[in-house]
Formats: C-alpha cells, sequence, structure tokens
C-alpha cells in the first residue's frame, strides 16, 4: 500500500494515513491495522487533540475526527453546517492541520484558514470564521509567545493573539514573491521556511532574514 503520512500522536501512538484509509501502526512489531477508510483523494495531514482523538485531512472533503477509543468518524465540511451558532470550515481543500497551546485545531487550506475548537464544535473560537481568504495556506507554525505564522503562496504571514489580527510578517518582504511550503521555530526562536526558492532562515535578535539552499 502507498503511505501518505506517518502521525505520532500525544499518546505516542504512530498513525499511517495511506491510500486505503487510516492504520494503526506498532514500530516494535511492524503490525498494523485498518480502523477505517475514506472516500478521499489523499491525506495531506494529521494532528490530535486533548483527548486523543485524530484529526485527518481528507483532501477536497474537509476533515475527519477519528475516536480511537469508541471508533466513531465524523466528518466536517464547507456545506451542510448551522454556520451561526457555531461558523463553518473555509474550505474543503486543507493543505496543512496543528494544534495551538489552547487545543485549537488550526486548518490550512487552499483558501485561508480555519479553526476548529474540538471542546464546543465550533469554528468562531477567536472571534472569527476565516484568515487570508482567496490565499492557498501550505504552513502552520505557532510561535514560542503564542502568535502563529502562516506559509502561503504569497509569502510568510502572522497572526497576533492579542489584536487576533494578520499581517505580514515583519521584515519578510523578499517572501513576498515566494510559497512557504513549510515552517519550523528552532530553540533560539528562530524561524526557519523551506520555500520555492530554498531555505530562508529569520534571526530573531537581528530581526531579518537571510537565505539558504537557493
Amino acid at each position: 500500500r502507498f503511505v501518505e503520512f506517518i502521525f505520532l500522536d500525544r499518546q505516542h501512538r504512530y498513525w499511517l494515513g495511506t491510500d486505503d484509509g487510516l492504520h494503526s501502526y506498532d514500530p516494535l512489531t511492524g503490525a498494523s491495522s485498518l480502523k477505517v477508510t475514506f472516500d478521499c483523494d489523499k491525506f495531506n495531514d494529521m494532528t490530535s487533540d486533548d483527548e486523543g482523538n485524530i484529526y485527518i485531512s481528507t483532501f477536497s472533503r474537509g476533515f475527519c475526527v477519528y475516536n480511537p477509543q469508541t471508533g466513531e468518524l465524523r466528518n466536517y465540511r464547507n456545506i451542510g453546517q448551522d454556520t451561526v451558532k457555531t461558523g463553518h470550515l473555509c474550505n474543503d481543500w486543507i493543505m496543512c492541520m496543528t494544534s495551538d497551546r489552547n487545543g485549537v485545531i488550526w486548518m490550512g487550506t487552499s483558501s485561508g484558514v480555519s479553526c476548529f475548537d474540538p471542546r464546543t464544535k465550533r469554528f468562531l473560537t477567536y472571534g472569527w470564521n476565516q484568515l487570508l481568504p482567496e490565499i492557498m495556506c501550505f504552513s502552520i507554525c505557532e510561535l514560542h509567545d503564542g502568535n502563529v505564522a502562516i506559509g502561503t503562496d504569497r509569502g510568510l504571514f502572522l497572526y497576533d493573539q492579542k489584536t487576533r489580527k494578520t499581517r505580514r510578517f515583519p521584515h519578510s518582504e523578499q517572501l513576498n514573491d515566494k510559497t512557504v511550503s513549510y515552517i519550523v521555530q528552532s530553540n533560539d526562536h528562530d524561524i526557519w521556511c523551506s520555500t520555492s526558492m530554498g531555505i530562508w532562515h529569520y534571526d530573531a535578535k537581528a530581526e531579518n532574514f537571510s537565505s539558504h539552499v537557493n
């Protein structure tokens, strides 16, 4: 089978997204078990919440939440929801997923960013339904200060948790014409971005970007 994604959850369990569904995997024995199948084109990403539920990007069909304890599977899509009370997923083509320190699930899509609160089942946790509409979002990284960096096909953006507003990442003008596909922050608070034109490094002390491996 073709393995599209490997994920290690907070309970230290391995999960494999393959061309025939979601498998649990034991690296000690090499044994795997098919848990659930999906009708979707591909897996793009996975994450988990504080309760151990697994969130799977079923690309073009929103996302699914799988409960390993009960076997329950629930699908969330851009359509068919009570959007007045709960908000809604901004786009069904989810490119990336991550969980922040508050337990909220962030999802970057082919047209903006959505947030989902597992406790309330709402998309309006931070007072908005969508960030960066019409912009393709490939990577989301919560930074040490709680703010969120977002990598897109139009450069790097920063979401400020205090103001709840999004702006261009400071001093990132050189990235505006590049696709930022992945973001990580090192222990010294520097930021590293993989882009369509090499690796870019943000020096937090000097407050500037430099390029590597062009």
